[in-house]
């Protein structure tokens, strides 16, 4: 195909032309002079540059329309790399956006660490099947049986039990006179409990109203001296009576006064109140609770005044003991063998500790040894493994093998009205440390096998 003839420009026109184009190149060379000390350039200010392929439509200097095609019928393609931002230097802040996409890792690894440590924590303070009590024991007293009972049933304890004692002290029928958690009458607000646990909450009776009583004892007075008689007579002919309440057998003697003589009931709670048929409990007999394994507590509100040998031998869910302060003599063998008791609270001045009436008490944690105690006898307290603290007020004698093995003992005070530690009184007890005696030396009389096989003693006499 021949090529068309283009007529040539005549002579003015190319100076026109030539003049054009110094004129466009300057002040496109002049624009990007200006970019690039403003640190920007553009594809437009690029695409500013008229080349020898622009001069057919760049006559008279003006620039094509915008959208107008090229001369060579070409269609720029836009630029694949898009022009910076303003506002996207190094020097401007990132937004909150931009922030989490470039730290998402570290935060997801902080809050899965912080999950794990929520997820630890509680599994070490949650602990299934265990009760933490909002108030202590004393906190409860006073307060209606009823409602104390549906607390402790709220809070998830499956045995609770309400036992009516006699009123004798005018309390408000029906209040709380003694709570106690397997036995444990002196718990604090925070403690913690299993579920299983048995709750005994033991109530006051109907109060007698003296006035009432003597309104009709006086309507009730014919013939005073027929009466008196009577009542002579009524009283000596109970001596000798036998009977059962509740599962306790009884006596009463001359006196008029009961002895529990066998318990025969099956309950793990017993309460031994203070009169039995109008008569005042003053006596546990010898033997009456041997061997009873199921009783976790006893609860004795009578002024008992004497307990008989091997009273409570063998008890051995007896957790919690409170005997009360009429009482002077622990007999032989009392609380042998009970190898749950953990607590024994003994309100009297304890004269005389008989033989082996603690011995085997395995859970045992400490005793109090009262200022009026002559002597504690042979192997009372041995083989209680987990009894740490002996508080001696005072004590004469302290019999052979008195705290023998007696493991958990660190130490110990002898006080100033001891005057002979017997044969391997605290023999075996092998964690014994301190022993302070503070008797003369020319007052005392301590058996040369008293501390026997005691590695860590120290004695300062």
């Amino acid at each position: 195909m021949a090529e068309e003839d283009h007529p040539e420009p005549d002579e003015p026109r190319k100076d026109a032309l030539a003049a054009g184009e110094i004129e466009v190149e300057t002040e496109v060379a002049e624009s990007l002079e200006t970019e690039t000390a403003d640190g920007e350039t553009t594809d437009d200010a690029r695409s500013g540059v008229v080349t020898g392929a622009d001069e057919e439509i760049a006559t008279d200097g003006v620039e094509p329309p915008e959208g107008a095609m090229p001369p060579d019928g070409t269609v720029a393609e836009p630029s694949e790399e898009p022009s910076e931002e303003p506002g996207s230097s190094s020097g401007e802040t990132v937004t909150p956006i931009e922030m989490l996409r470039q730290y998402r890792t570290v935060i997801i690894v902080a809050v899965v660490a912080l999950a794990a440590v929520i997820i630890i924590a509680v599994a070490l303070l949650y602990k299934p099947g265990v009760i933490v009590v909002p108030q202590g024991a004393s906190d409860y007293v006073g307060q209606t049986a009823s409602d104390v009972a549906g607390i402790f049933e709220e809070l998830g304890f499956e045995d609770v039990m309400v036992i009516e004692v006699p009123n004798t002290a005018g309390a408000s029928t029906g209040t709380v006179m003694r709570i106690s958690i397997k036995g444990d009458a002196e718990f604090q607000a925070g403690e913690s409990f299993p579920k299983e646990d048995r709750v005994v909450i033991t109530e006051y009776g109907v109060a007698t109203d003296p006035s009432s009583a003597a309104s009709t004892a006086v309507e009730e007075e014919v013939e005073p001296e027929e009466d008196a008689t009577e009542q002579s007579s009524g009283t000596s002919s109970d001596a000798g009576k036998t009977g059962e309440e509740d599962g306790l057998q009884y006596a009463i003697d001359d006196e008029g006064n009961v002895t529990i003589t066998k318990y025969v009931g099956s309950d793990s709670y017993v309460s031994i109140s203070s009169e039995i048929d109008g008569h005042p409990v003053t006596k546990i007999g010898a033997n009456a609770f041997e061997g009873c394994a199921n009783i976790e507590d006893i609860s004795m509100w009578s002024d008992i005044v004497e307990l008989g040998a091997s009273a409570f031998k063998g008890c051995t869910s007896l957790a919690s003991i409170s005997l009360p302060s009429s009482l002077t003599v622990i007999p032989d063998s009392a609380f042998e063998g009970c190898n749950s008791l953990e607590e024994a609270l003994i309100w009297g001045d304890i004269t005389s500790w008989g033989k082996a009436c603690f011995k085997d008490c395995t859970a045992l944690t400490e005793i109090d040894i009262s200022s009026s105690t002559d002597r504690i006898g042979d192997s009372a307290f041995q083989g209680c493994t987990a009894l740490e603290d002996v508080f001696f007020w005072g004590c004469k004698t302290i019999g052979a093998s008195a705290f023998q093995g007696c493991t958990a003992l660190t130490d110990v005070d002898i006080p100033n009205e001891t005057t002979s530690i017997e044969s391997k009184a605290f023999e075996g007890c092998t964690n014994l440390g301190t022993v302070i005696v503070w008797p003369d030396e020319d007052e005392i009389t301590i058996a040369p096998d008293a501390f026997e096989n005691c590695p860590k003693l120290n004695l300062i006499a």
